[in-house]
């Protein structure tokens, strides 16, 4: 599988647990990139998407990974034409600009959801109880809108952890 991570706001390649998982993911035999979005203070969504798109290829298995505003991303990604995925893993992702300022043009758009889930055969939204940006009801809400697994980590904050052994399970059982 190719697996793509997408980084959050302020973000880069090497956003928390990355690197680890990267690795992990490598010496299984996964092939996997993590792009250096632009822009990443005031995220611009049409850039984003052109980033990941330098990564993504539809002639094998790809996996999205992506943290926080890259969570986001994601269903932006699979209501393209052409973009397909074998699954895609939301990780304290929020399906709003929560007041943020520098978040509104990037939520601007509404998500083609009917689309976006035909377009990928497994989702995953991952969630913290104790995340202070983002509430779990916008977890509800993205699971909601394209079914999938919802899960919530005790404890996880908003997923800075260096290490998550839990991607490398869900990757290892998917079919």
């Amino acid at each position: 599988m190719h697996i793509i991570f997408i980084h959050g706001t302020g973000g880069d390649s090497h956003d928390p647990f990355f690197d680890w998982t990267r690795k992990e993911l490598e010496k299984l035999g996964h092939t996997t990139a993590a792009p250096n979005l632009p822009s990443t203070m005031e995220p611009d969504r049409m850039g984003w998407i052109s980033g990941v798109m330098n990564e993504y290829s539809n002639d094998n298995k790809t996996v999205f990974i992506g943290r926080s505003l890259g969570g986001s991303l994601i269903p932006y990604l699979l209501e393209n034409d052409g973009v397909h995925a074998h699954a895609a893993i939301s990780i304290a992702a929020p399906i709003t600009h929560l007041g943020w300022d520098n978040l509104k043009s990037f939520f601007d758009t509404s998500v083609d959801y009917k689309k976006a889930k035909a377009s990928c055969e497994q989702f995953f939204h991952w969630y913290s109880d104790d995340d202070p940006h983002v509430p779990l009801e916008q977890g509800q809400e993205l699971q909601t809108l394209l079914g999938g697994e919802y899960r919530v980590f005790k404890g996880y904050s908003h997923f800075y952890n260096q290490t998550f052994p839990e991607i490398i399970e869900v990757i290892e059982n998917l079919p």
